[in-house]
């Protein structure tokens, strides 16, 4: 009797564990197309563009290794900058990832949201924190919504 429960816990055990481990590289991969540098193109919300010109030129987004990594670039020759917001980002369907902060006042904050991503271009729309994600890639007059589009840095 002893051996069969040792070897039930034994097989849960090992599935329990093949499983956590099957998820990990399936996510590494969900998430390789978004590595890089990311520049800013705009950036909406409540129906307006928020983002100006000198600040479009400042402003990057570095993901790798799932971290999502935004940036205000202080000497783009030295490759300095100063980080405004770090993230888990995880991709949690066909289109739609979360966003978990790291660190600072929004630490533990998760952002849900969509996205659409080509060779060059990610846009993502996502609503406030702790919230139901939107449902289109739009922030229209009234919305809560933030829409961005970034280009990929060469």
């Amino acid at each position: 009797m002893y051996t069969r429960i040792s070897l039930a816990v034994l097989v849960l055990a090992f599935v329990g564990t093949a499983t956590a481990q099957d998820t990990k590289p399936t996510q590494a991969a969900n998430l390789q197309p978004f590595q890089g540098i990311w520049k800013p193109e705009s950036i909406q919300f409540d129906g307006a563009e928020q983002m100006d010109s000198t600040t479009r030129d400042k402003m990057r987004l570095s993901i790798e290794n799932g971290e999502y990594k935004l940036f205000y670039v202080t000497d783009a020759a030295k490759g300095l900058g100063r980080k405004l917001a770090s993230s888990a980002l995880t991709v949690t369907g066909k289109n739609s990832f979360e966003l978990a902060f790291s660190d600072g006042p929004r630490k533990g904050e998760k952002i849900r949201g969509i996205f659409e991503l080509t060779q060059t271009t990610l846009k993502v729309c996502y609503g406030p924190a702790n919230k139901a994600m939107p449902t289109k890639l739009e922030a229209p007059k009234g919305s809560p919504h933030f829409c961005e589009v970034w280009t990929r840095e060469k």
